[in-house]
């Protein structure tokens, strides 16, 4: 068709129907401009839609060649915020290279615009006026070498030891960013540890330029902190993954702690892995962007990748802060390896050395950590007589039990399915033979709490830092566990994030054998990590101490490397079986999630889709393995794997995306784990 002169011709991404895979034309005589958002017709419904192109102008006359519909007189573009070029740029990319849907990946940019009676506070009274802490050398070479105007470097691996000052070094850093009038984005590995930087953050700069964005705010709320981001008045952004996408006015530096926890990598669609994206910004801003990864544990990949780009530098906190005081005491935290095997007792969760540690410590008014790897009471409840194991009917997986009252001599529990969240009570007797003798299988946080409670007679003052405690806390959680009440904290491997715990003396690691039976080729690296991040919660200080790893396998090297901190021996041996392997950092993977309720269906499914893919050059593809869980949700799980060395051309990824349409089948680039 002809287009009147005075219109103009533009293609939109819409937040409509997900099936749609490529933006869609249409026409408007208003002088829009790419990044508006607006209200475009999709079908008998109306969608959002950004502008990302500008075909025509009324300079041109263009015979499209089919029907162009009008954009939906009422522009929404005032009730939005416009993207930036590079906020499209992202959404393209994350489009490309994680086969999104444009709906979810255009939604997470549409920010209401919202009236704020927030003053812009001037430069001057962003920083606090405090007493300078003193820097070690290592710290000040770290921020000498972030903060010089040399362009060659943008991304710094801060590889520090825990309690080597890796704060500090970020604290210096946001000053810097500060003074040149740019924001800083401090990312961290979940919201529960927010409470803890926040504070450290508060205590160096004006609050009132601080904002807070996770997903345990609301989204009005979460809307207000970006536009208040956008107008400058907020230039410290602290929170979890998706605060990568806030609406930035000048981003001076990206810091991202921990970074190798695998929470950085997003599970629904869009399946984006942070690092990624904020890589993605900073070689695509205008405003000398840089980025800091933290981290006394970082991935085989990230520093592989580190060692090989000459826009990459890798700065080292090799000595803990408390090794700079005169009175340090070399005898620090030792660590004593427990066989279980050599044990006389296998009923007892906890073994004798660790529990004379235990009541030892108590009597001294000290700390203990005590890490277990699963939440609830107990993984399993199996009938001593038949073997029945009671289910989750959507899952088909073993249901764990939770106390859900703690009544002195009867407690009250319930059955969870850690994948779907179905919950029901509680059974007394098997219902296949009906025998009343049912076991306990396994050991969660609530078991450990209870055995405590047990030795020291309920006079002792436990806490639970698991998934199911933080949800039911407020998300204060550093003050909480600082309590000089506090005897003992109990936690799952949210305990190895980075916690600053005063005054700890023991640290005892349950068990952790299963951490090595996992079917992926980082789970020896995330293991070492693990231990070393566990350990490290109580080496970060200078008080004498002692750790006891309770293991079936004390001969283990990962644990021995993880033991000694020595993780250039660990990478020298991890590198060379990667390498051997051709898995990442030399190749990359997708996985392919196909699900159905009729398990028969699967390998059907299954079989077509590598059909399909065989036409692609350049990858290659392994038969479907069943997911762990195989089941949830009802819907039974197969992946099918592929693995590629360059970048994959135009026509395989058309043909990989193509995929998504079958039904229940989605794809996940460079996932976090191949099960």
């Amino acid at each position: 068709m002809e287009t009147k002169t005075n219109e103009i011709i533009i293609k939109v991404m819409h937040n409509g129907n997900p099936n749609i895979k490529n933006p869609l034309i249409y026409k408007t005589d208003k002088q829009l401009k790419i990044g508006e958002v607006i209200t475009v017709p999709l079908g008998k419904k109306k969608a959002l839609g950004i502008v990302v192109d500008i075909l025509s102008n009324n300079n041109n006359n263009n015979n499209i060649g089919f029907e162009i519909k009008n954009i939906i007189k009422d522009s929404t573009n005032n009730e939005y915020i416009k993207l930036n070029i590079t906020e499209l740029k992202i959404i393209k990319h994350i489009i490309k290279e994680y086969f999104s849907m444009i709906p979810n990946a255009i939604n997470i940019y549409l920010t209401n615009k919202i009236k704020d009676n927030n003053n812009i506070i001037k430069n001057n009274e962003y920083t606090k006026n405090i007493d300078p802490i003193k820097l070690t050398k290592e710290q000040k070479i770290a921020i000498q070498n972030i903060i010089q105007k040399d362009k060659k470097y943008n991304k710094f691996l801060l590889f520090g030891k825990t309690g080597s000052g890796k704060t500090q070094v970020y604290i210096e850093t946001i000053k810097n960013s500060i003074e040149n009038g740019q924001q800083v984005l401090i990312l961290l590995p979940d919201i529960a540890i927010t409470s803890q930087i926040y504070t450290i953050i508060k205590e160096n700069f004006n609050e009132n330029i601080i904002a807070t964005i996770h997903s345990k705010i609301s989204k009005k709320q979460k809307c207000l902190e970006n536009n208040l981001i956008r107008k400058k008045k907020k230039m410290i952004i602290i929170g979890a993954r998706s605060s990568i996408f806030s609406r930035f006015n000048n981003l001076g530096t990206i810091i991202i702690d921990e970074f190798q926890d695998d929470t950085y990598k997003q599970e629904k669609d869009p399946k984006y892995n942070t690092i990624d994206i904020a890589k993605f910004i900073i070689n695509n801003s205008n405003n000398n962007t840089k980025l800091i990864l933290g981290s006394a544990t970082p991935t085989i990949e990230e520093y592989f990748n580190a060692n090989n780009d000459n826009t990459y530098k890798i700065l080292t906190l090799n000595k803990r802060i408390h090794q700079y005081s005169k009175n340090y005491d070399k005898k620090n935290f030792q660590v004593n390896i427990v066989d279980l095997k050599k044990e006389g007792n296998y009923k007892e969760i906890i073994s004798e050395e660790l529990k004379k540690e235990i009541i030892s410590t108590k009597k001294q008014k000290k700390k203990i950590i005590l890490y277990v790897n699963r939440r609830g009471y107990a993984p399993i409840i199996i009938c001593n007589k038949c073997g029945y194991i009671e289910r989750c009917p959507r899952c088909n997986i073993p249901l764990v039990s939770h106390i859900t009252e703690y009544i002195k001599g009867k407690d009250k529990y319930s059955l969870k399915c850690h994948h779907c969240e179905y919950t029901k009570n509680t059974i007394t007797i098997c219902p296949i033979c009906k025998n009343k003798l049912l076991k306990y299988s396994g050991i969660g946080t609530q078991m450990i709490d209870k055995e405590i409670k047990k030795i020291f007679n309920n006079k002792v003052n436990t806490y639970i830092l698991d998934k199911d405690s933080v949800q039911k806390k407020n998300l204060d959680i550093y003050n909480s566990i600082n309590n000089k009440k506090i005897d003992i904290i109990i936690g799952t491997k949210l305990i190895t994030r980075g916690w600053d715990i005063d005054n700890i003396r023991l640290i005892g690691i349950i068990f952790l054998d299963t951490e090595f039976s996992l079917p992926d080729f980082r789970s020896t690296e995330k293991v070492y990590q693990l231990i070393t991040q566990i350990i490290g919660r109580g080496r970060r200080k200078s008080t004498e101490g002692m750790v006891i790893i309770q293991t079936n396998d004390p001969l283990n090297k990962v644990l021995k490397l993880a033991v000694d901190e020595n993780f250039q021996e660990f990478y020298k041996n991890e590198i060379e079986l990667r390498q051997k392997f051709k898995n990442p950092p030399f190749t990359k993977f997708i996985k392919i999630t196909i699900k159905s309720k009729k398990e028969n269906l699967l390998e059907k499914k299954a079989k077509e889709i590598i059909i399909s893919l065989k036409k692609a050059q350049n990858i290659q593809i392994y038969q479907p393995i069943k997911s762990i869980p195989y089941k949830i949700r009802f819907y039974y799980r197969v992946n099918v794997i592929i693995k590629y060395q360059n970048e994959l051309n135009k026509n395989t990824w058309e043909l990989i995306r193509s995929i998504s349409k079958y039904q229940k089948a989605s794809i996940d680039s460079n996932p976090k784990d191949l099960f």
